[in-house]
């Protein structure tokens, strides 16, 4: 879809990822896959998932050092944690291969305490990444107007000589490619709830994940005396905040699983045994340890921050005959205090998938979103 209308054909693909963990790997490893299974050559060159502000700084000059020099590239598929004009600067040769940019996340939006403690270079980075590619594709329609949206309030950020007409050059190359998920690894056959309540928070260890608020609530419903447990996953770096290791201490009568699964199968199990899956992200785009949970017949997923991606992929990857079902739900529209949701039926190779949400109400900032049972042909 990204090459429609252009003149590129894919003889050889070149593939770079600077911070290869997560969904990051997850969709380079998708896109070897079909590019294979298309008989296209594909070379792919990534680097660890650490550091990703470093990553975001440095990692044009190392792939300008290891792209092969010999080889001619048709594409170049690169995620928006590298500064794309300065890999084109460091290697010219790459000028004519066809650039597709993917945005997992974008830095214009990222959350701070106060506005002069924003690093620009980091948003810098991806606007001139933009200004380098011939398509840029984002993860949800959030992540797109997002950008979009608040590109000129961001160069404001410059004392002066600031670029103008930026909207009207980027727009143009954007589009809106969902994160695919695998049939395979959807939690089916779920076990029934019995016993407390499982609570389940998926997600990276980081501050921007508002782990906070999280644990707060879960100690609020222990003064309270109510009865639960809570898994806690997610990756975690060198830096994690403060909070997880008090909430280790004072959640240790509830917990029923702590930290990163290694394995899909293990995230999937504790997913099937899951009666509530909470997030509580100041910066979130597509939410892909959201994602699989809203898929699982009888889950409630609760409390989705309403200024992130969510709402534009609320249903967005179902799987169908054919593998997946990428399904185009446009940002939805809060108007008195409710949520007209306008899905009712929804189109699948295999027959319709019945949805059954409607009037959600926001209060506080936040959707207590209910997704009761999806019914469908595969479980």
């Amino acid at each position: 879809a990204a090459l429609n209308g252009s003149t590129c054909k894919m003889h050889h693909v070149l593939l770079l990822e600077p911070f290869y963990g997560g969904s990051h790997k997850q969709l380079i490893d998708y896109l070897v896959e079909i590019l294979h299974a298309k008989d296209i050559e594909v070379t792919k060159i990534t680097m660890t998932d650490k550091k990703w502000h470093w990553r975001l700084r440095t990692s044009a000059l190392y792939f300008a050092e290891h792209i092969p020099k010999e080889r001619v590239f048709s594409c170049i598929f690169v995620s928006s944690v590298i500064n794309l004009a300065e890999l084109i600067g460091l290697r010219p040769d790459l000028i004519k291969a066809f650039k597709i940019l993917y945005f997992h996340e974008n830095q214009l939006i990222y959350p701070v305490r106060k506005q002069q403690d924003r690093d620009f270079q980091y948003g810098y980075n991806q606007i001139v990444s933009t200004l380098s590619a011939d398509v840029i594709l984002f993860n949800s329609l959030y992540n797109m107007e997002s950008f979009l949206v608040n590109l000129n309030s961001f160069l404001k950020l410059m004392p002066d000589y600031r670029p103008k007409f930026l909207p009207e050059k980027i727009k143009p190359k954007c589009a809106v490619l969902y994160f695919p998920l695998k049939l395979s690894l959807l939690p089916v056959n779920c076990k029934p709830s019995s016993g407390a309540l499982h609570i389940t928070w998926p997600h990276r260890w980081e501050h921007d994940k508002n782990p906070q608020e999280f644990f707060q609530v879960l100690f609020d419903l222990i003064d309270c005396g109510l009865n639960f447990k809570v898994s806690v996953l997610g990756q975690c770096y060198s830096e994690v905040p403060d909070c997880f290791n008090e909430a280790y201490i004072k959640l240790s009568n509830h917990i029923a699983n702590w930290g990163f699964q290694k394995s899909k199968e293990s995230y999937m199990e504790i997913l099937r045994e899951t009666d509530v899956v909470i997030s509580t992200a100041s910066h979130e785009f597509f939410g892909v340890s959201i994602l699989p949970a809203q898929t699982k017949p009888s889950v409630d997923v609760a409390a989705l921050p309403y200024e992130s991606g969510y709402l534009s992929v609320v249903v967005a990857a179902l799987p169908c005959e054919s593998g997946y079902k990428i399904v185009d739900v446009a940002a939805l529209r809060c108007e008195s205090g409710y949520l007209s949701v306008d899905v009712a039926a929804l189109r699948c190779e295999s027959g319709y998938l019945s949805v059954d949400v409607a009037a959600l109400p926001c209060e506080s900032g936040y959707l207590s979103v209910v997704v009761a049972a999806l019914p469908f042909e595969s479980g």
